[in-house]
């Protein structure tokens, strides 16, 4: 889809970057591109952008390279950041604490790395939100579930999906039919909260209002 198409539609807002699987494309063309997209009222951030070890889909430098320069940018244009980190803890803390200034809005998508991280970030960067999916209804989730109960509080805590992956445990449970939910999407955040409100002992109420506060002073919407 056209992304002027999507800046039309009233409940959508954007975000635009190279994700960085992608960083070994990087070029001067796409940094326009990139920022004209950035310069639309409708665009509220610039991401999501970092560094992905899991994987290696681009070398390790030029990943390291591209997500300085994207936060360049993201200076330059007073746009929030959308950070994606895997697996490469000490490169994204030494990349973030010596080029992004402690006040930015910095939104760590995703987030399936260490409770010790997850502190560090949080203590570090005042305006910090952690980004919960649908990976916390997993059993093997042990890491965000312990963010979830002991390290970052509910004012900390966005709310989201990973679409179209990250599909919440349990959904294909008393179905009628063999058919599996395999994509997951917006609608499926409530599941997300109540998992949150499960470990916390709070109300899923409370959870999804905490979430919709959060969203409003990171991105303005």
């Amino acid at each position: 889809m056209d992304w002027k198409v999507m800046a039309e539609t009233p409940f959508m807002y954007l975000a635009a970057g190279v994700h960085p699987h992608n960083a070994k494309d990087y070029n001067e063309y796409i940094e326009a591109q990139m920022c004209k997209i950035l310069q639309h009222p409708k665009t509220v951030a610039l991401g999501e952008i970092g560094l992905d070890y899991h994987y290696d889909n681009s070398p390790k430098d030029v990943q390291r390279q591209v997500l300085i320069r994207q936060i360049e940018k993201a200076k330059e244009l007073q746009k929030p950041l959308v950070i994606h980190t895997r697996e490469a803890e000490e490169d994204t803390w030494d990349i973030l604490t010596k080029h992004v200034p402690k006040d930015w809005k910095i939104h760590v998508h995703c987030f399936t790395d260490s409770p010790d991280f997850a502190k560090k970030l949080l203590d570090y960067f005042p305006n910090l939100y952690i980004g919960i999916t649908g990976v916390v209804t997993y059993g093997s989730a042990k890491n965000t579930q312990e963010i979830v109960r002991s390290v970052a509080p509910l004012n900390r805590i966005l709310l989201e999906t990973d679409a179209p992956y990250m599909t919440p445990a349990k959904l294909n449970r008393n179905k009628r039919t063999n058919e599996k939910i395999t994509v997951s999407h917006s609608g499926m955040i409530p599941f997300v909260a109540q998992k949150i409100a499960e470990i916390t002992g709070k109300e899923i109420d409370v959870i999804m209002r905490a979430a919709r506060e959060n969203t409003r002073n990171m991105y303005g919407i």
